[in-house]
């Protein structure tokens, strides 16, 4: 139908890319989530190959960040903001980048956000790791726990949260397979306040199937 979010300048957090939308409705806006980045180099033509230490893509990869764009209708017109509502944190499982936001908004407009995250490692990153940023409004302020959700070892991503009566489910991808023994296989979580979860997927039964 249309491009709704595409390139503009660089200069922006989220002037080169934007990846991973989740929409929610709050008080009759739409409000979607997502991924966005820059970087300091021209844009690659498709199609062309591109190294892991690449500069381009390590400078892509860090400059991750997580915003928001609002629009009255879900045919837009949408507004982006100029910054993002959720950094990177020096010292924290978090310090590397901010990425695939999973939101979970109650009826009072307050906001539980799943994030994915990765530490800064010297020169390199460490796994993929879930953390927890809560706000009052999905604009935010947001804070954020200072642990992830679950221990290192636990390599997971692409996170999506849901309300139920007993409190708060979650499906991701299991990166290595070692929770269900298929790789980028789904797994389930459980938490009954969103704060402390509980990896429920046993191996050999993951959840969803490649």
């Amino acid at each position: 139908e249309e491009t709704v979010l595409g390139a503009r300048s660089p200069a922006y957090w989220d002037g080169c890319s934007v990846h991973n939308p989740h929409i929610v409705k709050v008080e009759g806006a739409y409000v979607l989530y997502y991924m966005g980045t820059t970087f300091p180099f021209p844009l690659p033509e498709e199609g062309e190959p591109l190294l892991p230490n690449d500069p381009l893509v390590v400078v892509a990869r860090a400059n991750k960040r997580i915003g928001v764009a609002t629009a009255p209708s879900i045919t837009g017109p949408w507004t982006r903001r100029d910054h993002p509502v959720l950094l990177p944190r020096p010292n924290h499982f978090d310090s590397f980048l901010v990425s695939n936001p999973a939101p979970c908004v109650h009826e009072d407009g307050s906001v539980k956000l799943i994030y994915k995250s990765r530490p800064y490692e010297g020169h390199s990153y460490g796994n993929m790791q879930l953390g927890l940023a809560c706000a009052e409004s999905v604009y935010g302020p947001y804070t954020r726990q200072p642990e992830p959700l679950f221990p290192p070892a636990i390599h997971i991503e692409d996170p999506f949260i849901w309300r139920t009566a007993r409190g708060y489910e979650m499906i991701a991808k299991d990166m290595d397979g070692s929770i269900c023994g298929e790789r980028y296989s789904g797994v389930h979580a459980w938490s009954a306040n969103g704060e402390e979860w509980k990896m429920t997927t046993k191996p050999g039964e993951p959840v969803y199937s490649r």
